[in-house]
């Protein structure tokens, strides 16, 4: 694989060093990126994808995130060490590791040690300057509308074969009716205090971790920024790709109040938030029926098929079965959760 004249100018000003070898990497429907080797370093180039209906800046989000907390020596995440935006693509340290398969109380220690640390810093000025996270949500309104405007991209489906039709018929009786109950539900107001706000990885789960000899190491912060910490912890359950057991919901609750003020009131709303983020991540999974999924998908090279429409079909179908913990909304009783 060759390098474009722009990479190789790229890794020029970083190292002046002969690259020896470049290896293209799949790492996310949403980027395409390469490693390479030179004389005595390896860096890692991630180009972002692009879409006129999608304005997030990813690059932007991603290499300033990475700037932080190198500024503030988080250590076990990539170094952040050129930026192109002529050209869509940021150039960072590499990270050996393999990736996690099977979650164990010390990752789930790890992760939350990590998610302690980079908000160690979330009063220093630098960190003011974030933006907020990816669809983050401050409000019961903005999550709804966030849930709504998904469903409303669903209702678009294209029936083109049998699977389609099946996946309609899924948002339209299980999806829309859930979310309308949801929505109906008494009690479920809130807005969540600024002081309550945290630095979020907002994709963040062990797809994007690597374990090497230090430990865990996290990649991936596309979507990060300023978010509510219990849609932080709903991501982290929901999120599919690597599960998260149940039985580590008191572990990462009890790890989050930890970063957040005695006054909080995060445990008031988080079964409303998880209710809602479940159903939001049964229409991520959905992505592959609509067009920008496919042009994603298109872009970083992966393959749509019937087999795979099928597959995410019946993972969405699973994620709505799931049910989160209930919580003693008094701090001192976390530790009866019941599971």
């Amino acid at each position: 694989m060759s390098l474009s004249e722009a990479e190789v100018e790229a890794i020029r000003q970083i190292s002046n060093e002969e690259i020896l070898n470049v290896h293209e990497v799949f790492q996310g429907a949403n980027n395409r990126s390469k490693w390479l080797q030179t004389e005595s370093n390896r860096f890692f180039i991630k180009h972002y994808f692009q879409h006129a209906s999608d304005l997030r800046d990813r690059l932007s989000v991603e290499y300033n995130f990475l700037e932080f907390l190198n500024k503030h020596h988080v250590d076990n995440v990539p170094q952040a060490l050129l930026l192109n935006k002529d050209q869509g693509f940021a150039v960072y340290s590499f990270i050996e590791g393999t990736h996690i398969e099977v979650v164990s109380d010390r990752f789930v220690d790890e992760a939350m040690c990590f998610l302690k640390q980079l908000n160690k810093y979330r009063k220093a000025p630098l960190a003011q300057s974030l933006p907020k996270a990816s669809e983050a949500c401050f409000s019961s309104n903005e999550y709804l509308k966030n849930l709504q405007d998904r469903l409303e991209r669903l209702k678009k489906i294209e029936i083109k074969d049998d699977v389609d039709e099946l996946a309609v018929n899924f948002v339209s009786n299980t999806l829309l009716p859930e979310a309308n109950r949801i929505q109906e539900k008494q009690g479920v107001d809130f807005c969540v205090d600024e002081s309550e706000h945290i630095l979020s990885p907002s994709d963040f789960g062990f797809h994007n971790a690597l374990l090497n000899e230090q430990g865990l190491s996290f990649f991936d912060f596309e979507y990060a920024g300023w978010d509510d910490p219990a849609k932080l912890i709903s991501d982290f359950f929901c999120q599919p790709k690597v599960p998260v057991a149940f039985e580590y919901w008191q572990k990462v609750v009890s790890a989050v109040l930890d970063i957040l003020p005695e006054n909080n009131r995060l445990l008031e709303r988080l079964d409303s938030v998880f209710e809602i983020i479940r159903l939001k991540w049964c229409c991520i999974v959905l992505n592959e029926f609509l067009k920008l999924g496919a042009s994603r998908r298109s872009y970083a090279q992966i393959d749509i098929d019937l087999g795979k429409k099928t597959k995410q079909l019946e993972l969405s179908e699973k994620m709505f079965t799931r049910t989160a913990p209930s919580v003693v909304l008094d701090r001192v009783s976390l530790d009866k959760v019941v599971l």
